[in-house]
């Protein structure tokens, strides 16, 4: 075999573990975008109940 086709094999390789490696990187920053979203929904809600709370306490006081 000669040693062209070795190396264009191991570079083969090479590419492909890079694209899995890239497919998982953007799978988690995918996962990370939706986790976000998550996240700001849920402190959107937060704030809203904690001024709701601070409206009530005023009126009471």
């Amino acid at each position: 075999m000669a040693p062209g086709a070795l190396n264009s094999g191991d570079t083969v390789v090479s590419q492909d573990d890079g694209m899995k490696d890239l497919q998982i990187w953007l799978r988690e920053a995918d996962d990370a975008e939706s986790l976000m979203t998550t996240v700001e929904a849920q402190t959107g809600s937060l704030q809203a109940k904690i001024e709701s709370l601070l409206a009530d306490s005023e009126r009471n006081l």
